[in-house]
């Protein structure tokens, strides 16, 4: 499921980003799944 695809840079853009979202609860934490890979795509 894709939420939105507008990159937010911290905290205060994301809550200002969902305000107007009746979708998602006010009661949001928030998680970050990063894959990184070196030059070889280890």
């Amino acid at each position: 499921m894709e939420l939105f695809t507008q990159e937010v840079k911290n905290m205060g853009e994301l809550k200002e980003f969902l305000k107007d979202n009746n979708e998602i609860s006010k009661d949001y934490e928030v998680a970050v799944i990063v894959y990184a890979f070196d030059k070889g795509n280890f």
